[in-house]
């Protein structure tokens, strides 16, 4: 994976493959602290904006996997992070149907200036009221990752974000 050469990784966390009810709130996400703990326990340089912003954004996409499974409860989704020199990348893989991603993320970058990006840190939500709800995951790669890349199917992502941001 390209994303992966990028941050220079000597280590990978083991695959975390979850099964849970049919809606996760991120509340429900307690098995996702010990990654990111052990992430910003390095001695990477982040300030405590950027750890919001990556724990934002991670825990968009796995909220959004886990609705792309509604339909039955016993798929999958796993998250793989690898931890690397330079910083690192996290895939996020479910078993729903996926979806289209480019007219998605085009979409969503056009609305950029409707989010307020404090709002979207603090709690999910940002989007003027004109806008109505959603897409506060493809938001936060657009803002918050320095890079990101969907599986043609849109049942995959892959996230990188850099060190010292």
């Amino acid at each position: 994976m390209e994303m992966l050469e990028h941050v220079g990784y000597d280590l990978a966390q083991q695959p975390i493959r979850f099964i849970s009810p049919s809606h996760v709130w991120v509340d429900n996400l307690e098995f996702f602290d010990p990654i990111l703990n052990e992430l910003f326990a390095r001695d990477f340089v982040f300030s405590e904006t950027r750890q919001a912003e990556i724990d934002r954004t991670l825990t968009e996409l796995l909220v959004n996997a886990r609705s792309a499974c509604h339909e039955d409860p016993r798929k999958f989704v796993q998250l793989d992070s690898y931890i690397g020199e330079s910083g690192f990348v996290s895939r996020v893989v479910d078993e729903g149907r996926g979806f289209d991603a480019e007219p998605v993320i085009a979409e969503r970058r056009a609305q950029l200036h409707l989010y307020d990006r404090a709002k979207v840190v603090a709690n999910g939500y940002g989007r003027g009221s004109s806008a109505g709800e959603g897409g506060v995951g493809i938001y936060s790669l657009l803002t918050f990752a320095d890079d990101f890349q969907y599986s043609p199917r849109g049942n995959e992502v892959a996230v990188r974000f850099d060190l010292g941001k």
